[in-house]
């Protein structure tokens, strides 16, 4: 089995997360069959602005666990050849799996994106497959 590290870009991304989503992200890496990019922990005013205009968040500055520091949220993806994989549903549901048994395991409270209410969305949900938050 391939062993996958962060990026120094994903590291400084990390960073800026909460202490448990640091420590599940990094317990996550170490044993997943998929390389993982950190896409995303804190957003300031503009960049939240700018995921909402998009389309990527359905909650204006500062009602997103992205908005708090450290951020209570964090956005992963599947990566590989020197590129993120948007398109890559199985693995992103392999990430989602790895990472929610990872924090049951330390008996850490999140949510997934894509079971915003512990079952998998419905069809016509806003699916968010890339983010994960710590549930205060």
């Amino acid at each position: 089995m391939t062993e996958f590290r962060y990026s120094q870009t994903s590291l400084n991304r990390l960073n800026t997360c909460h202490n448990d989503l640091i420590t599940i992200c990094k317990k996550a890496i170490l044993i997943s069959p998929v390389d993982i990019s950190i896409v995303c922990g804190h957003r300031d005013k503009k960049a939240q602005a700018r995921a909402f205009r998009d389309g990527f968040s359905k909650l204006r500055w500062p009602q997103s666990n992205h908005n708090q520091w450290p951020s209570r949220a964090v956005d992963l993806a599947p990566y590989r050849d020197g590129e993120i994989r948007w398109s890559n549903i199985e693995g992103l549901h392999l990430i989602a799996g790895l990472i929610l048994g990872i924090a049951d395991t330390l008996n850490i409270k999140i949510r997934w994106g894509g079971a915003w209410k512990g079952v998998l969305n419905p069809p016509d949900a806003f699916n968010d497959l890339y983010h994960f938050e710590k549930i205060v």
